[in-house]
Formats: C-alpha cells, structure tokens, sequence
C-alpha cells in the first residue's frame, strides 16, 4: 500500500532547511501535519508522498538534482559515520545494506557480488510513482558519494546505474549530477562497480569510531521493533556487537561473551538469565547458534574471508568445528554455500 513506510525525519528537516518557500508551499497542502512530523524520529510514507506530490505539482521532475548537495555525513546519523570509518570500501557498503533500516523503509536494499562486479540493489517499497523514484535516486546519490569518500576518485565509466523505470523528462540533468551512465527501464534499480573495489581500505577507517557507530546503528535497528525489557534483544545485542568488534578489529582475541558474562551484564544471576530467556522461547545456546548462523552467510556472502577466517571470527577454535555446525543449520557445507548464494 502506498504510504506504509517511513523516512527519518532529519531528511524532512534538511528539505525544509533548504527550502523556506518549499516549506510554505507543502505546509499550505499538508498543514500542522508536517510540522509535527519533523519534530520526531520518523516521517510516515503517506506525509513524504504528498510532500513529493505538492513539488511535483510545481514542476519538479527530480528531488535530488535540486536538492541532492544538501545531504552530507552528518544527515545520516550514526549510519554515515559507521560507513566512512569501516575498514575498506565493502565493509561500508555492508554497513549501509544492514542499517539502512534505521534510516527508511522505503526500499529493500541488497548486496552481492555478479560477475565480477559488486552490485547494490535498492528495491521500491513505496508503491508510489513519484516518490519512488525520488528516493531510489536520493539513495543512490548517498552510495555513489560514499564510494568516492572512500576510493578518491569519481565513479565516472567504472560505475553502471540501472532504474527499474521509464527515462523521463530531466534524465540528462541525472545523468550530469551522478558523472555515471545510466540506463532506464532495467530489471531492477542498481548500482554496479568492479568487484575489486570492495576490497580498498577506507582513508578515513578508524576502529573505535567504527564499532561506536555500528553498535548505535544496531541498537537503533532493534528498538524499532523491540521491547527495551526484552532479555532475548538485549542478549541477541551483545552478541551481535561482540561479533561486530572481531570483524572490525581482527586482532581481538577476546572469546564469545559466556552465560555467566551476559547475566553478570545484565545484572542477574545466570539462573534468572535461563528463566527468562526459556519464557520467551530461547535459550543462550540458541541465540548463540542463530546469531552465529546469521554472521556465517552474512561473511560468506559479502566478504573473501575463508570459512577458516570466519570460523575464527565466530569463536569457533577449530575450522572443522565451524564446518560440522554449518552444515547442521544449512545441510551444506559453507563452501557450498557460498557457491550458491
């Protein structure tokens, strides 16, 4: 249904920040609506399309060649600043497809590597004709200026966009903000770069900014949909995070936080911990195993690591171990996985 997503409103602001006669304009059509909307953490899908209707109204065939400058590091949150400061280009750019969440709804975003290129997919969620392809555009932009941040040079011809939508009015005007050739009326909405790339380091990597930022991002991410009284979150969290530090700092040898650790955090005993935990349907091994399972394809599909390399970084103290368990969750080993995902 048109209208069931969310934007964060920091984009909202940025728009009306820019714009004071927009902001006049859209208040006249949508009324204290859209003030009280930009005062909280999301905008509903239903007030961005008749913001979006109201300018294309007005003539507006595009929302990022007239605004698109205005969206820096610091519009994104703690999701820019995780992205900038990862280790090297695909790191960020994994970073960005499993937070993005906590920016919108409006599209679904995917990653993988084709033919020797790395390829970002922004699938619509919108359902609406104008602001569909305002904010596909809109989120290209950001990727394409994140790569050029962390690579030091323009896309330029190494670069392919594809939209899953007719060539329209102003496509030339596009076409000169990205510097990227584009093609219309593709199967889906991509981006597309040498898979080489993935592995540049990013200038701007730095550690602890890095795992600050992607901890905020994943904490954000859950509180969406979760209860802050929720043990299994908080569990699940700590987990995450651990697994998140060894990705983003290798040399860590620090081992899987325990039952006794996480209850000790959580400042209960490791009885209470099991109790709770069994009343919500899981135990710690459960969420062990499902957190691990879920940074096992996640590595296997985004990264060149080795299963020995991730069997490392999952707290596995033998290759084999990590093996014998994938295979058990998946019925194939990670090797063959990868190959078919």
């Amino acid at each position: 249904m048109a209208g069931d997503y969310y934007i964060a409103s920091a984009y909202l602001r940025l728009l009306i920040q820019a714009d004071l006669g927009m902001l006049e304009l859209v208040s006249k059509e949508l009324g204290a609506a859209l003030h009280d909307a930009a005062q909280s953490d999301y905008v509903p899908g239903y007030l961005i399309n008749g913001v979006y209707e109201v300018l294309a109204k007005r003539g507006l065939d595009s929302w990022v060649t007239r605004y698109g400058s205005q969206l820096g590091v610091g519009s994104h949150g703690p999701l820019g600043f995780a992205a900038l400061s990862a280790p090297d280009l695909g790191t960020a750019l994994n970073t960005l497809v499993e937070f993005m969440p906590i920016r919108t709804s409006a599209f679904e975003t995917h990653f993988c590597e084709r033919d020797n290129r790395l390829e970002l997919e922004l699938a619509d969620r919108t359902h609406h004709p104008v602001a569909g392809r305002w904010i596909i555009e809109s989120g290209f932009w950001v990727v394409k200026n994140l790569i050029e941040a962390i690579t030091l040079h323009p896309l330029g011809d190494n670069a392919e966009l594809a939209f899953a939508y007719p060539q329209y009015r102003d496509h030339q005007q596009l076409r000169k903000l990205y510097k990227v050739p584009c093609r219309y009326g593709a199967v889906a909405n991509t981006l597309s770069i040498p898979a080489s790339w993935g592995r540049i380091p990013s200038p701007l990597s730095d550690p602890d900014v890095f795992r600050s930022n992607t901890s905020k991002c994943r904490e954000i991410k859950l509180n969406l949909n979760g209860d802050r009284n929720d043990v299994l979150r908080l569990v699940n969290t700590r987990l995450l995070n651990h697994f998140a530090d060894r990705l983003s700092n290798p040399a860590q040898t620090s081992d899987v936080p325990t039952l006794v650790v996480l209850a000790d955090e959580l400042c209960m005993s490791p009885r209470t911990l099991i109790r709770k935990l069994a009343r919500q349907g899981s135990s710690y091994k459960q969420a062990l195993e499902k957190t691990r399972l879920e940074q096992a394809e996640q590595l296997l599909r985004q990264t060149h690591l080795t299963a020995a390399e991730i069997a490392e970084m999952l707290g596995y103290r033998e290759p084999a171990n990590f093996g014998r368990a994938f295979k058990r969750w998946t019925g194939l080993t990670p090797s063959s996985w990868r190959r078919g995902c």
